[in-house]
């Protein structure tokens, strides 16, 4: 009896799951988002699998900073951004304030983010919808 009831709960847990998962997929903008994952990465010279993981190494973060910066500016909503990089939603916002923050006053920063901001509008084309 037990092992229904758990059995039940789990399922409903699945099922709430897969809505809500549903539910986010439905807000994600008609972007290929991994197309502009991959191309920042290519062009920063990051593994994209780094990218998702836990690294806390300059370069990964900076590319991960940038990533989440042109999503945003896409139409992505911050839950998306962060089920699609493996983090928070307040993770993703300390991003994007770190990516104004670091464009203003790193040049190595400010010359990496408009390398990959080149190649996304190249790819995509001009998107800067920035949702506050």
């Amino acid at each position: 009896m037990i092992k229904n009831i758990q059995l039940d709960e789990l399922a409903s847990q699945i099922e709430y799951y897969q809505r809500k998962l549903s539910a986010l997929r439905r807000q994600l903008p008609e972007v290929e988002y991994q197309k502009l994952i991959k191309l920042c990465c290519e062009t920063l010279g990051i593994p994209s699998h780094q990218v998702i993981a836990r690294s806390r190494r300059r370069d990964v973060v900076d590319c991960r900073n940038i990533i989440a910066k042109e999503l945003r500016n896409f139409g992505f909503q911050l839950g998306a951004i962060g089920l699609i990089l493996n983090r928070h939603h307040s993770s993703i916002v300390y991003m994007i304030n770190s990516y104004d923050d670091l464009r203003e006053v790193d040049e190595e920063f400010r010359n990496k983010a408009i390398a990959c901001e080149a190649i996304v509008d190249a790819e995509f084309g001009p998107k800067k919808i920035y949702l506050p």
